[in-house]
């Protein structure tokens, strides 16, 4: 399994896209990973505002619903304590054909079972 995601701005132009190869595990935590990766990295960026777009809606409720906060459930507690101390970072379902390119770049990777 693997990870990716893209960056826009405001207007959805494309900033930078990023991928990451997971090996083993659910495309749920897939989806976990590349949400906490693309939030690393726009913290890296010194962005700290940003609406996250994911076309999982098991996933959106899962870094929304706060009783995950108290689960063993790792990934979402880490983006969960991120989206409450560095800024202000909205969660928004969209459809699976906004979200392609982020598909795209995941499958990319798999298929060199490396990362960009």
């Amino acid at each position: 399994v693997a990870a990716g995601g893209v960056i826009c701005d405001q207007a959805d132009n494309w900033v930078f896209g990023y991928n990451w190869y997971l090996g083993n595990c659910t495309p749920f935590e897939a989806k976990l990973w590349g949400i906490l990766d693309g939030l690393l990295i726009l913290l890296n960026k010194r962005y700290k505002k940003a609406t996250i777009q994911t076309d999982n809606a098991d996933v959106a409720k899962a870094l929304t619903d706060k009783e995950m906060e108290d689960s063993g459930v790792t990934i979402p507690r880490r983006v969960e304590r991120i989206r409450r101390f560095e800024g202000q970072w909205k969660i928004r379902v969209v459809s699976r054909e906004t979200n392609i390119i982020a598909d795209c770049l995941a499958k990319i990777c798999l298929a060199w079972k490396t990362s960009l």
